[in-house]
């Protein structure tokens, strides 16, 4: 599924949303008050691992059409046409 792909990315990815993590559970061991409030955060932070991996796959899938310029293809179709002269 990932064959042929750089997996660097994906890869900084979650390790900077481990790192941020750590960093907000560090903040609720130091202060316990702040459970409740921090708690969504870890959500976020899965929830924001999960789509950037999902744009990553979607993005790299064969099923990817914007990879030709088609742009170029009609342009071709007007070169061989002549502009008309009145």
């Amino acid at each position: 599924m990932i064959h042929g792909r750089n997996t660097k990315q994906l890869g900084v990815v979650w390790a900077t949303l481990l790192v941020a993590i750590y960093l907000v559970y560090r903040l609720e061991s130091n202060m316990p008050a702040l459970h409740e409030i921090l708690l969504p955060a870890y959500f976020i932070f899965v929830g924001l691992g999960l789509l950037a991996t999902w744009k990553w796959l979607r993005l790299r899938s064969p099923k990817d059409r914007r990879g030709d310029d088609r742009r170029l293809a009609d342009r071709r179709d007007d070169l061989d046409d002549p502009p008309a002269t009145s």
